[in-house]
């Protein structure tokens, strides 16, 4: 079952007041806490995880499995760019805007005459990020077939018809 399958596990993202630091909060916090550090959060035992590579780790502490608090380290960018990680996990309904953007972003490439510089590459990078937020596995899979079909050289045409097949299986589980 995927994590937006279950209308309970609605998860709302908060600033810690006065910390560099956020709560993940609801039904489904420990299980999205889990998809991005890790398996074996123990409730009320901190643990130092990894969620990017290259970035410092962050302080994750399960105060309970409806409360999830992270601190980052203050240097810029990590904490704004663990926020927008977060927010994206979040926030279901980015992933749809995301794709649709992805799709525009195809077409538009395909139909310019000149090079914009936001090539095959960098559209195939969007959607390997895209793919870790598919809200199912149908649509992670034709998200994949995607990023294959740009590898490959297919047409457009190939790579357009497997993202209408993702955002069409969006809400499918």
């Amino acid at each position: 079952m995927s994590f937006y399958d279950n209308p309970e596990a609605v998860v709302a993202l908060d600033w810690l007041p006065g910390e560099r630091g956020f709560a993940l909060i609801g039904a489904g916090a420990l299980a999205l806490a889990e998809r991005l550090f890790g398996s074996g959060l123990a409730i009320g035992m901190a643990a130092h995880r990894p969620w990017k590579p290259g970035a410092p780790q962050a302080l994750v502490i399960p105060v309970t499995p409806e409360r999830i608090e992270i601190r980052i380290s203050d240097r810029e960018p990590w904490a704004s760019m663990l926020a927008g990680h977060l927010a994206e996990l979040t926030e279901p309904a980015s992933f749809g805007r995301r794709l649709a953007q992805a799709i525009s972003r195809l077409e538009a490439w395909h139909e310019s005459d000149t090079e914009s510089g936001s090539g095959p590459e960098e559209l195939a990078a969007e959607l390997l990020r895209l793919r870790r937020l598919a809200p199912s596995r149908e649509s992670g899979q034709a998200i994949g077939d995607a990023v294959e079909a740009l590898d490959d050289g297919l047409p457009v045409d190939v790579v357009a018809a497997a993202l209408y097949r993702a955002l069409g299986q969006k809400t499918a589980g």
